[in-house]
């Protein structure tokens, strides 16, 4: 870490939550595939890397379906049946579907917050990833009435929750 490091600010998407594997695993069985979740949450960094690496954008109204056609064909599905699946999964899966708590996202906020740095979490999410990442056990706001004393003295959020 630079020594002129003031915070730390984490994406929520990707980094702390995933997509719920119960939304998205019973797609992805009518088709005879059955990843783990460590299979998923590595689908999940394949299907962004597709993303990030493409010339243009996705258009707003694609996103999803672009990232389901990647993350399928990461989870093992056929080349034939990706984009079909895709577009189902797209069509079905739709709302609170970021709701799965990364592999070591705890253990990880745990170290970052003693740096004792004042942490926050963004999103461009719909709006709900407070509420969620609250309802998920993952951040707290440490001066909210709500917040845990235990994780606040602790240092689980070194700072204020940005949403």
């Amino acid at each position: 870490m630079s020594p002129g490091a003031s915070a730390i600010l984490l994406d929520a998407g990707g980094v702390l939550v995933f997509p719920e594997p119960d939304r998205m695993l019973p797609p992805l069985r009518t088709v005879g595939v059955n990843p783990d979740l460590a299979t998923l949450e590595r689908a999940h960094y394949q299907a962004m890397a597709i993303q990030d690496a493409a010339a243009l954008p996705p258009a707003r109204d694609t996103w999803w379906r672009d990232y389901l056609r990647s993350y399928v064909a990461a989870c093992g599905v056929a080349e034939g049946q990706c984009e079909a699946l895709a577009t189902e999964m797209a069509q079905a899966i739709r709302g609170r579907t970021w709701v799965h708590v990364g592999f070591g996202a705890s253990d990880g906020l745990r170290a970052v917050a003693a740096l004792r740095l004042p942490m926050g979490v963004v999103s461009n999410s719909d709006g709900t990833v407070e509420s969620d990442l609250r309802r998920l056990g993952v951040c707290y706001v440490p001066d909210a009435p709500d917040a845990p004393a235990d994780l606040v003295a602790f240092g689980m959020i070194a700072g204020h929750l940005v949403v």
